[in-house]
């Protein structure tokens, strides 16, 4: 039973300190132009999903744990932090909109 608490907590808070390399990338992006935004968000989108993929990857090698509930937890953690991501950019970016304007419909 513990094996799996900790294989949720491990896999949560994987994704979450994705969450919050992401709130420090995009924070630091809203500072520039529009062209200098997309730039740094989708680099360090790259460099972020690689880094976590190669951490993801020492965890299911080094640690005893279970894995099928590990990846099951970080792949929901990631869904719901991904969501908070776009939400986030949605909300605090004027570069990033998820409405559509009726000027800009054909």
């Amino acid at each position: 039973m513990a094996e799996i608490i900790y294989s949720i907590i491990f896999a949560v808070g994987l994704a979450f300190a994705n969450l919050a390399a992401s709130v420090v990338f995009i924070r630091h992006a809203m500072k520039s132009d529009k062209e200098k935004f997309f730039k740094i968000v989708y680099t360090s989108l790259v460099s972020r999903y690689f880094i976590v993929l190669a951490i993801f990857y020492c965890f299911i090698i080094l640690f005893d744990f279970n894995k099928f509930v590990f990846s099951i937890s970080f792949l929901v953690s990631c869904l719901i932090t991904i969501f908070i991501e776009v939400l986030y950019l949605h909300f605090r970016s004027k570069y990033v909109t998820l409405q559509n304007s009726n000027d800009k419909v054909r």
